[in-house]
This record gives C-alpha cells, sequence and structure tokens, in this order.
C-alpha cells in the first residue's frame, strides 16, 4: 500500500538535497517476487531446507524516486529443523 511505498521511496521536502530531490511516493505495484522452496528429511527428527527466491522491481510504481536503486533482487537460504524431543503418546491414541 502506499505508507510501504512512502517508507521506501518518498524524500520529504525538508530532507531534499541537490542530489536527492523531494519525491511525494504513490501506492501501486512494488515488486514481482517467484522462488522455489524445498525440503529433505534426513531421518525422523532432522529435516533441511533452502528456498532461492527471485525479485523483480522494474515496474515499480516508484521507480522514479531518486531512492530507487535496482530493479533485481535475489535471496538464498538453507536451514534445518531438529525435533528435540518427543511425546512417548501419539495424538491420536
Amino acid at each position: 500500500d502506499a505508507r510501504i511505498h512512502r517508507y521506501f521511496y518518498e524524500v520529504a521536502p525538508q530532507y531534499a538535497t541537490a542530489d536527492r530531490p523531494a519525491y511525494r511516493a504513490a501506492g501501486g505495484l512494488l515488486l514481482v517476487r517467484t522462488g522455489v522452496f524445498g525440503t529433505v528429511r534426513i531421518d525422523p527428527d532432522v529435516r533441511v531446507f533452502g528456498f532461492v527466491r527471485l525479485d523483480s522491481y522494474a515496474g515499480n510504481a516508484n521507480k522514479d524516486s531518486p531512492l530507487f536503486e535496482k530493479t533485481t533482487g535475489a535471496s538464498v537460504g538453507v536451514g534445518f529443523a531438529w525435533t528435540l524431543a518427543r511425546s512417548s503418546r501419539r495424538a491420536n491414541e
């Protein structure tokens, strides 16, 4: 919404400089995101997971902002989940 755009892209007149003119941010498209996530069960208590995410800001509603710098971004992550303890009785018993 417009609030998140103002946070990232607006330059209030009191913060404007010669290199960073005042800019009024508008609501609209922020980004398009796509990605994949996967998980592998190592044993009943350990899982490994990972993801890759690609972001495109090319159609951003505020691409004319002096604070707008990049049109693409990527994120990669890996982790694991470990069950520390397990009940001796199952929930359906």
